[in-house]
């Protein structure tokens, strides 16, 4: 079963805050509850390869399927589904289900790794 979670992060204070969902009697969720100005972010149900949660808004590295080359990729959802960007491609996260990815850090606490050639 797929876990669903979510967390948050607050500009204002730059730090990551818990955050709080209700669902209806059919489990669609009905309200996320949280105060003005916080970004919720939904866990992928991904994991990188130290086990740690992949999020939205993650800053994961990984090899490109047509290139050796490790590359920075931002998570995000978009269309009704997880995917990962860089500057020139998008794909989608559950291709990347069996491949060795790491979390570099968040678009949040670490913006300077959006760079080019960080």
């Amino acid at each position: 079963m797929r876990s669903i979670k979510f967390r948050a992060w607050e500009p204002e204070t730059e730090m990551g805050k818990p955050g709080s969902m209700s669902y209806n009697q059919d489990f669609c969720f009905s309200q996320i509850q949280h105060p003005d100005g916080i970004i919720i972010m939904q866990f992928t149900d991904l994991q990188d390869k130290n086990g740690k949660e992949i999020y939205e808004g993650d800053v994961v590295k990984a090899a490109d399927e047509d290139s050796p080359h490790i590359k920075k990729w931002v998570v995000d959802f978009e269309s009704g589904r997880f995917v990962a960007t860089n500057s020139r491609d998008t794909i989608g996260l559950h291709y990347w289900a069996d491949i060795q990815i790491e979390i570099i850090g968040n678009i949040y606490e670490n913006p300077e790794l959006l760079k080019e050639g960080k």
